[in-house]
This record gives structure tokens, C-alpha cells and sequence, in this order.
């Protein structure tokens, strides 16, 4: 059995797949009670390789063998890698999200939830880009999440991970940090 996000609660997928039929770009708000409100332009999650950022850009230098492009969403790396003659295999839970990944011609789409869900292939690379450590929900989830990542690396694999520094949403007037570490 597949998991996947609700489609009738899937904003992110339903701009992502409105952007790849379209052609037009909106923005995607971010709502959240840890900080103020925030936008995605939607045509960032389609940027080409030359226009990401370095650290995103020396994560795919850095990939290598077969490949495993974890949240994947618009599927910008997965499609740069692939371009590339790599073996990749793009896994998002959005099934909108995975239609417009399989209409830009990626060719291992896979609509799951990679904790949840049964995988029985082993990669040489995992790409965990863009916050895809935020699968984890908590910190206090992140070392079953790393192991369950783990699992799926065949041997001598490796993790390839970006992430944001968000202390600065917890900085309080005084410069300490109001943040339950364990939650």
C-alpha cells in the first residue's frame, strides 16, 4: 500500500502541477505559528541547475550511482540528474506533484511515503534538498528518520543533506533562544 497527501489538501502539488500545464507562475503562501507569513515563488521549485544555490548545486556534483531524490516536488534535481545519464528515482507524497514530475519527463516517479511505505531498493546516493529533513516533523523524529534513510542506502551509500538555519524565528530581544530542543 501507497501513501499519499490528500489532493483536496495539497496546495503546494496543486500549484506545482498548475505551473507545469500552465506556464504561470503564482506564489505559494506559507502559513505557520512558528514565524510570519512567507512566499514561494511557485517557478523557484522549476529553476534549472545554474540557478540554484551553490550548496544545492554541489550536492548534485556530489551525487552519484543510483539516486533517490526524497520530497522531491517539481523534480528539478531529479530532472538535472537525470539529464545528466543518472539513474534517479524522484519520491514525493503529492500524487499532483508526481503527475507534473512524469509530464516533465522524469522517468522513476514514485507517488509514497518513504517512511511509511515499502521500498525494497537500495540507493548509492539520497537527496534530502530544500529542508527535506523536515520530513522528520521534530527534532526528537530525526534519528528514526535518518535511520529509516540509512536503511535504504546500498553499501558505501551516502545522504546528501541541505537544510536553513531557523534559529533566528526562536531569538528572543536579549539574543538567547526560546526553543523546546526536544519536541
Amino acid at each position: 500500500m501507497t501513501h499519499s497527501v490528500d489532493q483536496r489538501k495539497d496546495p503546494m502539488g496543486a500549484a506545482i502541477l498548475d505551473y507545469q500545464t500552465t506556464g504561470r507562475a503564482g506564489r505559494l503562501r506559507v502559513l505557520s505559528s512558528m514565524f510570519d507569513e512567507d512566499e514561494i515563488p511557485v517557478a523557484h521549485l522549476f529553476r534549472s541547475p545554474a540557478e540554484m544555490p551553490p550548496l544545492e548545486q554541489r550536492a548534485l556534483t556530489e551525487a552519484r550511482g543510483r539516486v533517490l531524490d526524497v520530497g522531491a516536488g517539481a523534480g528539478c534535481h531529479s530532472l538535472a540528474l537525470q539529464q545528466r545519464g543518472m539513474e534517479v528515482c524522484a519520491a514525493d507524497i503529492s500524487a499532483l506533484s508526481c503527475e507534473a514530475m512524469r509530464l516533465r519527463g522524469i522517468r522513476d516517479v514514485r507517488c509514497m511515503d518513504v517512511l511509511r511505505d515499502h521500498i525494497n531498493d537500495r540507493f548509492d546516493t539520497i537527496l534530502l534538498l530544500m529542508n527535506g529533513t523536515g520530513i522528520a516533523g521534530t527534532l526528537g523524529r530525526l534519528p528514526a528518520f535518518l535511520g529509516r534513510m540509512a536503511a535504504l542506502l546500498a553499501e558505501g551509500g551516502q545522504i546528501l543533506i541541505d537544510w536553513s538555519d531557523l534559529k533566528y524565528l526562536y531569538e528572543t530581544e536579549d539574543g538567547s533562544h526560546d526553543i523546546d530542543l526536544l519536541s
